[in-house]
C-alpha cells in the first residue's frame, strides 16, 4: 500500500486554520505537526479533498485513545472511541472558544480519558495530564432504547485509556 503525504495536498486555508490548533497543541507537547505526525494517518474510507480531511490516531502504545478527527471545511468534529460527533463545532464556535477547544484538544492527547457504557448511555470523563477531573459528557443511544437491544448485552463496557503524548 502507498503512503500517503498529506503534505502534498492544497487544502483550503479555512481547514488549515482548524489544523494549525493541532498544530499549536502538538508543539506544546513536544511533537511534530500533525501532517508530518507518525501517530495520524489519513482514514482512508473518505476522499480526501482541498476542504474535506478525515485523520485517525495510530499508536503501538497500548490503551491510548482512538480519535477520529472530522476536517469539514471550516468546521471541525472529533469522534472518541467510536463515538459518533462527541465533539463537534462551527467556525463561529472555534473563533469564540478557541482556547477552550484548544485545552480539550490538549486533554485528549495528553490526559486520560474514561468510557463506561451502562446499556444505552455512554458516558465520557476527561482528565488532566495530572488525572484531575476536566469534563464529563453522556451519550444515549436511541435506537437501544427504542428497540431494546442493549437487553441482550452480557456487560457493561468501561475501559481507561492512557496519554497519547506526554505533556512537558
Amino acid at each position: 500500500m502507498n503512503e500517503i503525504n498529506l503534505k502534498e495536498f492544497e487544502f483550503d486555508e479555512k481547514l488549515l486554520e482548524n489544523v494549525r490548533l493541532f498544530d499549536e497543541v502538538l508543539a506544546e507537547l513536544g511533537e511534530p505537526p500533525l501532517f508530518e505526525n507518525e501517530h495520524f494517518l489519513p482514514f482512508l474510507d473518505f476522499p480526501i479533498t482541498s476542504h474535506y480531511l478525515v485523520v485517525e490516531t495510530k499508536s503501538s502504545k497500548p490503551n491510548t485513545l482512538p480519535i477520529t478527527i472530522w476536517f469539514e471545511g471550516e468546521n471541525l468534529r472529533i469522534d472518541i472511541d467510536q463515538i459518533p460527533e462527541t465533539f463537534d463545532w462551527a467556525k463561529k464556535q472555534i473563533e469564540n472558544h478557541n482556547n477552550s477547544v484548544m485545552e480539550l484538544i490538549r486533554n485528549l492527547f495528553s490526559g486520560y480519558v474514561l468510557i463506561d457504557e451502562r446499556r444505552s448511555s455512554k458516558f465520557i470523563q476527561i482528565f488532566d495530564s495530572n488525572g484531575n477531573f476536566i469534563d464529563c459528557q453522556s451519550r444515549n443511544n436511541l435506537f437501544h432504547m427504542i428497540t431494546g437491544r442493549f437487553l441482550f448485552r452480557f456487560s457493561d463496557y468501561r475501559k481507561l485509556y492512557l496519554p497519547l503524548f506526554k505533556k512537558r
